[in-house]
């Protein structure tokens, strides 16, 4: 089998790509994405709460043992 070399140039094409849907059925994927997005942004804000908790909790035991 032949060894391949990388290409030096990289092809890119464009797609276009159609579809149909009534109101009801946009309004209902623009709001499940909004309610993701919304509950994505409230679970990234805890997760950093709690590692923010846990590094002040890590903090306090290190000094409480010196």
């Amino acid at each position: 089998m032949a060894d391949k070399k990388p290409s030096d140039r990289s092809e890119s094409k464009e797609a276009t790509v159609g579809f149909k849907a009534d109101v009801k059925t946009l309004q209902l994927l623009t709001s499940s994405a909004e309610a993701y997005k919304n509950t994505r942004r409230e679970n990234q804000a805890e997760s950093a709460m709690n590692r923010l908790g846990d590094a002040v909790a890590d903090f306090f035991l290190q000094e409480r043992e010196r």
